[in-house]
């Protein structure tokens, strides 16, 4: 995903307050030189969920690290406005990214506009700002087809003070390669330091 690459590039994150939301713009205001809020140092990938009642490694996950990333098909029809919550159960590939910030396994299935078969939904933080939902939240069904199966991922970061360079020669991923017939090839990444640095590990 371009959020991974964006983040672990330490293009970002900043501050919401920095580069708000909007729905017309193609670029982050990051890209300009705001100040970074974090460097992220890993990415792990959750295990998709199996069916809706799968949700012990998100919970585990927010738990001990905070909020999860998630990918879900996003459907006007399928939104309530006035209850703030969603549910969708058809075969379109996702569309939206969001983030899971907690879950309610007692949120009744009779708040949803067209009801699943249970209970229980996740709390998620979209990216359209506080005017949209309850302030940019809302819930989305366990038994939502989309959400959870598909590219959950956890960021850890760490205050950007904590390192002062970052070396890289793929600051948008894979980029390129070449290669040769020969089976066996030897290869280096070569830096030059910019300081007297010490690596942690």
């Amino acid at each position: 995903l371009w959020s991974q690459l964006y983040l672990i590039r330490w293009t970002g994150p900043v501050n919401t307050s920095n580069d708000p939301y909007k729905d017309t713009s193609n670029f982050s205001s990051s890209e300009i030189g705001l100040p970074l809020h974090k460097h992220v140092q890993n990415v792990t990938f959750l295990p998709n969920r199996n069916g809706p009642a799968d949700n012990l490694d998100i919970k585990k996950a927010i738990m001990n690290y905070g909020a999860v990333t998630a990918v879900m098909y996003f459907d006007p029809i399928s939104y309530s406005s006035t209850k703030h919550n969603y549910y969708y159960n058809g075969t379109t590939t996702s569309n939206h990214l969001v983030t899971i910030v907690g879950w309610d396994d007692s949120f009744s299935k009779n708040n949803f506009s067209k009801t699943p078969p249970g209970n229980g939904a996740f709390i998620i933080k979209s990216s359209w700002g506080i005017d949209w939902g309850d302030n940019g939240y809302f819930y989305i069904s366990y038994y939502d087809s989309n959400i959870g199966y598909d590219t959950d991922i956890l960021f850890t970061a760490e205050n950007p003070n904590d390192y002062t360079n970052i070396y890289q020669y793929d600051p948008l991923g894979w980029t390129g390669n070449f290669g040769y017939g020969n089976p066996t090839g030897w290869c280096a990444n070569i830096f030059t330091v910019k300081s007297n640095e010490v690596p942690r590990r």
